[in-house]
C-alpha cells in the first residue's frame, strides 16, 4: 500500500518514473500476485501512478492489480493488509 494522503508536492521526472518501473518488473514477476492499494485524493498522484503503470507494461510487467482509494481504511480493507507492529518483530 502506497500512502501519498499527506503529500503537498511530487517532483518526480518521468525519465525517473521509467526507470523505477523498470526496476520493479523483476519484483512483480517473482510475486504475481501483488496487489497495490494506492492512498490519495490528488489528481496529480494518480497521474504519476498511472504513469508508472504504461511504463511498467512497456518494460513487460505483468498484469498487476492496482486501484485508487480516498481513505487509508478503504485501501486496506481491500488489499487485505495486514501489517506487523513493532511489538511483533523479534
Amino acid at each position: 500500500m502506497y500512502d501519498f494522503s499527506a503529500v503537498t508536492s511530487f517532483s518526480v521526472s518521468s525519465d525517473t518514473i521509467k526507470k523505477l518501473a523498470g526496476d520493479e518488473v523483476i519484483f512483480y514477476r517473482d510475486n504475481p500476485r501483488v496487489k497495490i492499494a494506492v492512498v490519495t485524493k490528488k489528481v496529480m498522484v494518480k497521474g504519476l501512478i498511472n504513469l508508472f503503470g504504461a511504463y511498467f507494461e512497456i518494460a513487460g510487467g505483468p498484469g498487476c492489480e492496482a486501484k485508487f482509494f480516498s481513505y487509508e481504511e478503504e485501501a486496506r480493507s481491500w488489499s487485505s493488509v495486514v501489517l506487523a507492529t513493532n511489538d511483533d518483530v523479534q
